[in-house]
């Protein structure tokens, strides 16, 4: 289960890049898209096989629709707001993440009072601690929008407040767990 956790991750990351590659307008046809797909599952199980070894020893569909890049373009330009929001916080998250998937690879299979020395490092909790929190604003905004685009109403607002609770919730069990730990 856990080494399903750490493909999920690199798969996410690796997605997370190609739509950075698309934001800059290239590869959106069809049988590019499909390569970089099918790149992102094989690059996901590649470096997911060290992680694998280390245990035994011891992210195409663009979220932005037609309608939501037209939405806010009147005076009051929310709609690039939040774009910008999501390529900057990925951009960071892309360079966050693959040292957090390092750290939770060398915790993986160990026993518990390493797992304790692991994250009670200074380096290590503040680095999961970011990863956490900006990882849980960028789940935010991104679930923020997709329901916006799909969903109208009173079920629309529900949504929102949801995914919002959700992601600030894991936020702050995540981080009060690492103060735990590391003080």
């Amino acid at each position: 289960m856990l080494l399903l956790s750490v493909w999920a991750l690199w798969y996410h990351y690796l997605a997370g890049l190609r739509h950075l590659y698309w934001d800059t307008g290239k590869g959106l046809e069809i049988k590019t898209a499909e390569k970089l797909g099918m790149a992102c599952i094989g690059g996901s199980l590649v470096l997911t096989l060290p992680h694998r070894h280390h245990h035994l020893k011891g992210r195409p569909m663009r979220f932005i629709t037609a309608r939501k890049r037209a939405e806010g373009m009147g005076a009051a330009h929310h709609g690039t707001d939040r774009h910008w929001y999501m390529i900057v916080s990925a951009v960071g998250l892309a360079v966050l993440i693959p040292i957090f998937v390092y750290i939770v690879g060398n915790a993986i299979g160990e026993g518990r009072e390493r797992v304790l020395e692991i994250f009670s490092h200074p380096f290590n909790a503040i680095l999961s601690g970011l990863v956490l929190f900006f990882g849980m604003r960028h789940f935010a905004e991104g679930s923020t929008m997709m329901i916006e685009d799909y969903w109208q109403g009173v079920p629309r607002r529900l949504l929102v407040i949801c995914a919002q609770s959700f992601a600030y919730g894991v936020a702050a069990i995540g981080l009060f767990a690492l103060a735990k730990i590391a003080l």
